[in-house]
């Protein structure tokens, strides 16, 4: 019997994160990031990540900025 969990079967797909361009403000990342805790305490589908990814003009993933990053 193979036990053996695949990578693929555990990950979360990129396009379950919310982005935001590089040029947004703070208060845009606050927003998603609320905007999708309440959708998922509600009740609502999906799962909170507390990591925002973001994007460059042509759409690519440059970095990514969390929950944490914002507090600190």
């Amino acid at each position: 019997m193979n036990n053996q969990v695949r990578l693929k079967d555990i990950m979360i797909p990129i396009n379950e994160y919310g982005t935001v361009h590089v040029k947004s403000n703070l208060g845009t990342v606050l927003g998603i990031l609320k905007r999708k805790y309440e959708v998922v305490e509600s009740g609502g589908a999906g799962v909170f990540h507390k990591t925002i990814f973001v994007t460059d003009d042509a759409k690519r993933i440059i970095g990514k900025v969390s929950a944490y990053d914002l507090i600190r």
